[in-house]
């Protein structure tokens, strides 16, 4: 639930997302937050096929992590999820992880389930990184 009282669904959002081919999963953020958020794990065996037939160069998880037109490409996959949902619940700010999620670091279970309250403890500095920043609309 958003600070604003506004209930969110988050399966909605990350199974959207969770359907791009070079995307292993998400997790919405949103937990007493003035608006949603997403932290999104690139799909660590399916990259080089998907930067290549993006016409990009190969990259490390940590390169594309932070590569601007890798996030322009995310970027849509996030606009595609927010089409299912009204704007209050829609995405506004995401950050690509560095690493996919793994269940060696208990983020996901054997299942490949992820392990929401894990993962939000494991990158609690982007999730503070991005509520520090402005509001975007």
């Amino acid at each position: 639930m958003l600070s604003s009282g506004k209930n969110v669904q988050p399966a909605v959002l990350e199974d959207s997302i969770r359907t791009h081919p070079a995307i292993q999963d998400s997790v919405v953020v949103g937990e007493g937050r003035h608006f949603v958020s997403a932290l999104v794990a690139l799909d660590d065996a399916m990259l080089p096929s998907w930067l290549d037939a993006h016409h990009l160069p190969s990259m490390t998880m940590e390169e594309a992590a932070k590569d601007s037109r890798v996030r322009e490409l995310v970027s849509r996959a996030v606009a595609a999820a927010n089409s299912h949902v009204s704007r209050a619940e829609s995405i506004r700010e995401f950050r690509i992880l560095p690493s996919s999620f793994s269940e060696a670091r208990e983020e996901m279970t054997a299942s490949l389930k992820v392990r929401r309250d894990n993962i939000l403890a494991h990158y609690a500095d982007v999730v503070d990184e991005i509520y520090a920043g402005p509001v975007k609309a």
